[in-house]
């Protein structure tokens, strides 16, 4: 099968710099895979917007279209698949319209991934739904699939009524490549040899409540100094859609509350969440969330809301990480009880494992979808 990929663009900061590598290693032994270049200026640090700088998401995905009608134009045989991993790529439209205006031939079959988007009434998409509602409407109608990470999100498109037909196969992950990252093999120290961190790696943006954050670290420190609560990022500096939430962190950081981790490199971010002994999610919107399955592969126990997928990803296990959302006793009563409790490996590692065939069970989808060839 002949699969034309084109990946996001690689920030150094976000999971995104590992993504196209990971899909190599994934569908390269199984098809054709032609991974479809974008802008080739390097890649800046995000600027501009929330999870992907705004004006460089123009940029790229056009350059890829435009790679696309390209290829598309000169080729002989089309592919059988184009996969978009971003929903919102600028130029899309620009894909159908060259296939509805050469019937004869057999066009190449569309695939998107939905990080979230505008149903969901956390992601920054929601205040552009005007226009960008209608917008998934059209991608969604143009392709045979769009690829998600949970059932809750697959439920939060169908109630928005958008068309398509949705497949919940998991977020992309590579167990190995990340524990391969990871210096020394620090995934594998024993846990009560840890420092006893309570590590935050989410964005500090406003959807994943980076004040709950720092409420819980407060308390922890009033009650036992020696507990390290730390913020990573690979940002340069701290940055938020919540400004209160930067001033308060360096506020909090100059008292001994937090400990500010940025401008980390891979490396040293996979070393600083395998040696903490708590890894702390209390996102409004995860599907999933990478950081968890990082922490998970490096055998970092993560507390987080019993809110969205969350109870989905720990499925059995989710009482020994879940707290009842909002509730601070609830979250500090979990921490504390991690913090000097030895986790088993196998316990912890099931939702890294788990996600890690996320792109095998997509690969599984193009193939099922795949008709006889015509040209």
């Amino acid at each position: 099968m002949d699969v034309w990929y084109a990946g996001l663009e690689p920030y150094t900061e976000r999971y995104t710099e590992l993504l196209t590598g990971w899909v190599r290693a994934a569908w390269g032994p199984r098809g054709h895979l032609v991974c479809i270049p974008g802008d080739q200026r390097p890649v800046a640090p995000i600027r501009t917007g929330v999870v992907l700088d705004a004006y460089r998401r123009g940029q790229w995905a056009t350059a890829q279209t435009y790679q696309l009608l390209t290829r598309l134009e000169e080729a002989t045989h089309w592919p059988d698949v184009i996969y978009l991993d971003d929903l919102f790529h600028p130029g899309f439209a620009a894909l159908p319209y060259v296939f509805a205006l050469q019937p004869h031939r057999r066009p190449p079959r569309l695939y998107v991934r939905n990080w979230a988007q505008s149903v969901d009434e956390y992601d920054f998409t929601h205040p552009m739904r005007a226009w960008m509602r209608p917008y998934e409407q059209m991608v969604a109608a143009a392709c045979t699939g769009v690829f998600v990470a949970s059932s809750v999100q697959a439920d939060a498109w169908h109630i928005a009524a958008l068309p398509g037909t949705v497949h919940v196969v998991g977020l992309p992950f590579d167990v190995a490549d990340v524990r391969a990252r990871c210096p020394d093999a620090l995934y594998a120290v024993p846990y009560l040899v840890r420092p006893r961190r309570v590590l935050y790696s989410s964005r500090w943006d406003a959807e994943k409540q980076p004040h709950f954050f720092m409420d819980l670290a407060t308390v922890l420190h009033q009650a036992d100094p020696t507990i390290e609560c730390a913020v990573a990022t690979g940002s340069p500096a701290l940055r938020s859609t919540d400004p209160t939430a930067v001033e308060r962190a360096h506020a909090l950081a100059a008292q001994g509350v937090l400990t500010l981790y940025p401008g980390l490199d891979r490396a040293a971010y996979y070393r600083l969440v395998a040696t903490s002994r708590v890894h702390f999610n209390c996102a409004l919107q995860d599907y999933v969330s990478f950081t968890l399955l990082e922490a998970s592969a490096l055998g970092t126990p993560t507390v987080a809301p019993a809110w969205r997928s969350f109870p989905e990803v720990f499925g059995q296990t989710a009482p020994d990480h879940l707290y009842a959302a909002f509730q601070l006793p609830e979250a500090l009563r979990l921490v504390r009880s991690w913090l000097d409790t030895a986790p088993a490996a196998c316990h912890i590692s099931s939702p890294a494992h788990h996600h890690h065939d996320t792109l095998g069970r997509t690969f599984d989808q193009l193939e099922r979808d795949r008709g006889p060839r015509q040209e």
